[in-house]
Formats: structure tokens, C-alpha cells, sequence
């Protein structure tokens, strides 16, 4: 699961919800770039506003 991914590739410092949920949005970002159409999120502000990045993002580099 996501999760327990999330989990393991952060365990030294032991994650907290708020890592987690950073975490989730990147994860998110990254499924957008990859043309995943639905990824399930509990912080939903926070993987918008790393929806939105992602999305400029790839506008940009389709401009240069």
C-alpha cells in the first residue's frame, strides 16, 4: 500500500500525519505527470496546490 511505502521510505525519522500527507501530494504531483487520472488523498488542500505545480510545470516545458 501507499502507506506502508510511505512509511517505510521515511521510518528514521518517523513520520508524522503532516509528513505523510507531503508526502501523498508529491506522490500525487508525480501520478498527474504520468497521466493517473485518480489517486485517493486524505489532505485534499495540499495535493491540489501540488496538482497545480505539476500541471505549470509540464506547461512550461511543453513552451520551451
Amino acid at each position: 500500500s501507499r502507506k506502508r511505502f510511505l512509511q517505510t521510505t521515511l521510518t528514521p525519522q518517523k513520520p508524522t500525519q503532516h509528513d505523510l500527507d507531503i508526502a501523498t501530494a508529491i506522490i500525487t504531483a508525480y501520478c498527474s505527470l504520468q497521466r493517473i487520472w485518480g489517486v485517493r488523498v486524505h489532505n485534499v488542500h495540499d495535493s491540489a496546490i501540488a496538482l497545480a505545480i505539476a500541471q505549470q510545470w509540464k506547461a512550461n516545458q511543453q513552451n520551451d
